[in-house]
């Protein structure tokens, strides 16, 4: 992700938002997500305060909402 040529801050909430488990490695959905909002960045568009649900990978939705 480094050769995005994102600010580190931009690539820390993009890293924070994708890894949704929370256990500081990104799977392979969660790393489609992240290239998702690495796209979303680099058109200009703002980051996501907080993931929406609709991004939320499918595997992870069920887990995300019982946490919640």
């Amino acid at each position: 992700m480094a050769t995005t040529l994102l600010t580190q801050t931009q690539l820390a909430t993009i890293w924070t938002l994708a890894d949704v488990d929370k256990d500081g490695t990104l799977r392979g959905e969660e790393f489609i997500l992240a290239m998702h909002l690495v796209d979303v960045a680099k058109t200009g568009q703002p980051l996501p305060l907080t993931l929406p649900t609709e991004l939320i990978p499918p595997s992870e939705r069920y887990s995300h909402y019982q946490q919640n």
